[in-house]
């Protein structure tokens, strides 16, 4: 994880997925390393805590939601 200025980058799948499902911006997918993606977005201390709330898994989100979340955040990875 990564916090630059008003951004968070992470390159686990799975906690961008939640964050997007949760309504949290994606800025962009930066796919510069050939073996790594980084999933960009907005900062905000919402993002911070759902963040927390993943880690320490006490994050409830719906699974459909999640699981398209997922799927949209995959068809994104590759579409470019």
């Amino acid at each position: 994880m990564l916090k630059i200025d008003n951004h968070f980058a992470t390159c686990d799948v799975y906690l961008a997925s939640s964050l997007a499902a949760l309504g949290h911006q994606l800025i962009t997918i930066d796919k510069e390393q050939p073996t790594r993606c980084r999933f960009v977005f907005e900062n905000s201390t919402t993002l911070q805590e759902s963040v927390d709330a993943f880690w320490r898994k006490r994050l409830a989100l719906e699974p459909q939601t999640l699981f398209s979340s997922m799927r949209s955040l995959k068809w994104q990875l590759h579409a470019n």
